[in-house]
């Protein structure tokens, strides 16, 4: 461990909370020495249970370096009211490989890539791991193609997955894809992947149950996975002018999502940030949505399960919201109202399951089951959802963000009463604000995500959202978009979604997308060159790209004035959809054309 200090932060740290004892109204300010500290597989500053410290790190560059593995640069835990400011964070060597494609395949399943030099070996040969005797096949996967005239995302260009790659000699490595790629990516796009299949929980900054946090005006670089992850934190978190982006000429900044904050009780505030070529979403903000593998029929306990290792939130008090099933074959979820219950207990671990994580290539995985004890006994279905109401982000707020260069989506929101107002948004691969229960053909699959409700997406700028075809499929539609990822889900639960004064430009197929979804507004927003990029997008579900607005399964839908319609291609039409839809008011002058 070496520094230009002659204290490590977290020694200087240390040293100042020796006899303190600060409060609320009298916090403890520690300024950090400035210069460059350089760490080797352990964060630069770990907090446990510290309360009412302001740490001002202004002219502190933090450099994390792999040794072993790859870690967190700050990491807090269980504390409360902490502030922190100004310091820089990156990795060393970078947790992503960067370069040039030189040639494309005929078949379009591989690619050569004269990478970028690195002090991190580019890994070869096939990747996988092998349990009880079988080889299971994985996949580096948030391979972004990019433009070499302009750094931004390519047009027309998928993530690419790849399986294996092969050195051939000097800085020139082949990569093979899972799938042909069959988009717009050609010879003399950028390409950046990273350099592991999966950062576990290395995130430059790792907060665990923690509140009332003020992170502000510093810089994140690089990271193995997240730039933040923000979990379980009761509430009053905020961040302000934090900048995620790439260092110099670096064509990525972090490998996953920018600001994440996961089952919170009080979802954060997120203020003029900025946020740009990253491996997933900009800002994700939800709560924990998991089915149920053991029903009850008039007992207290059911058994639920979910295929990622996020800790579970289900503790005893929290109140909980079922979705139940329906009799068909295979069940549909949610035909009858959802009914709310308590908690009697913590979620009891009955099964540990094993991380062999299914979008990564593995073609089984052990699932992570709890049991749920409530405080009066229940009829819950197999295959009912059970979303956690305490832990859902409520009360988010994102405001004045620039997000951009993002594989995923923007603004990815799953939590009640939030405001997402006034954020630019560019060059998104798929939507630039979506709320997503994640779950799919009726499956929960992640235990994440959650139904959002009194919801406000006010004075957003969208432009270039929707580029990175040929994702398909319907949350890969809309560039505001509401959607269960399951068009068959019986009960509308997005309720209360108001969508106004935003503009959406030079976007692909639909500008918005409503499904499952009911009381919605959407007026006095500025639409510029609907229908002009086409896509196949959704044509698994028979969506029309050249409607402005694409409903499905929708109820209670006000269409009012006045949304702006320019330069629309010959074919736009204002709305379609799948004909599940209960009183759609077109209010008068709602489009008007110029």
């Amino acid at each position: 461990m070496a520094s230009l200090s002659a204290q490590t932060l977290q020694e200087q740290i240390d040293t100042a909370l020796i006899g303190a004892t600060p409060t609320a109204a009298n916090p403890l300010t520690i300024t950090l020495t400035p210069g460059t500290y350089q760490v080797t597989d352990s964060p630069a500053i770990s907090l446990f249970n510290v309360e009412h410290v302001v740490l001002d790190g202004t002219g502190v560059s933090i450099v994390i370096e792999k040794d072993q593995d790859w870690t967190s640069a700050i990491r807090f835990e269980e504390c409360t009211n902490i502030e922190l400011e100004g310091p820089v964070i990156n990795y060393d060597p970078l947790p992503f490989f960067e370069g040039t494609i030189t040639s494309i395949a005929t078949d379009r399943l591989s690619m050569v890539v004269d990478m970028v030099p690195s002090s991190e070996p580019v890994p070869t040969g096939v990747f996988g791991d092998t349990y009880d005797g079988v080889f299971y096949p994985k996949r580096i996967s948030r391979g972004i193609v990019s433009n070499s005239s302009d750094g931004n995302l390519k047009l027309g260009s998928g993530t690419r997955y790849v399986t294996e790659i092969a050195a051939l000699g000097g800085s020139d490595y082949e990569l093979t894809f899972k799938n042909a790629a069959n988009d717009t990516m050609a010879v003399g796009d950028l390409f950046t992947m990273p350099a592991m299949i999966s950062a576990g929980d290395s995130h430059a900054i790792a907060l665990e149950k923690c509140k009332d946090l003020y992170l502000h005006d510093m810089t994140i670089h690089s990271s193995p996975g997240l730039a933040i992850h923000d979990q379980r934190s009761p509430g009053g978190n905020s961040y302000e002018r934090i900048q995620i982006v790439p260092a110099g000429t670096n064509g990525r900044s972090v490998n996953a999502g920018g600001i994440v904050a996961r089952q919170s009780e009080v979802g954060p505030s997120i203020k003029d940030c900025t946020i740009s070529h990253l491996g997933d979403d900009g800002v994700a903000v939800h709560g924990t949505i998991i089915k149920v593998i053991t029903g009850a029929q008039a007992s207290n306990k059911v058994t639920i399960e979910t295929r990622l290792p996020f800790r579970t939130t289900y503790t005893a008090g929290s109140s909980v919201r079922v979705y139940k099933v329906d009799g068909s074959t295979p069940p549909k979820v949610g035909y009858s109202n959802p009914l709310t219950y308590t908690l009697a207990a913590d979620a009891l671990e009955t099964v540990t399951g094993q991380f062999k994580n299914p979008s990564q290539g593995i073609l089984t995985a052990t699932p992570w089951q709890y049991e749920l004890t409530f405080t009066s006994n229940v009829t819950i279905p197999a295959e009912s959802w059970i979303q956690d109401l305490t832990h859902a982000a409520p009360s988010f707020f994102i405001e004045n963000c620039t997000i951009s260069n993002t594989r995923a989506r923007g603004i990815l929101a799953r939590g009640d009463n939030g405001t997402i107002f006034n954020n630019t948004i560019h060059h998104t691969a798929m939507a630039g604000i979506m709320l997503i229960a994640e779950a799919g053909s009726g499956v929960v699959f992640s235990g994440e995500g959650s139904v959002s409700e009194n919801v406000l997406i006010s004075d957003n700028d969208l432009s270039q959202v929707q580029w990175g075809q040929p994702l398909n499929g319907e949350d890969a539609v809309g560039a505001i978009t509401t959607i269960i990822a399951d068009h068959d889900w019986g009960f509308r639960g997005y309720d209360g979604i108001t969508i106004t004064g935003n503009t959406i430009s030079d976007s692909v197929g639909p500008y918005i997308q409503l499904q499952s979804s009911r009381n919605v507004t959407v007026r006095d927003n500025d639409f510029f060159d609907h229908g002009q990029l086409t896509s196949t997008r959704g044509s698994d579900y028979s969506i029309n790209n050249m409607a402005l607005i694409w409903t499905r399964n929708v109820s209670y839908v006000t269409l009012g004035t006045t949304n702006n319609i320019y330069n629309a291609a010959s074919g736009s039409i204002n709305r379609d959809g799948d004909g599940q839809a209960v009183q759609i008011t077109t209010e008068s002058g709602a489009f008007v054309r110029h």
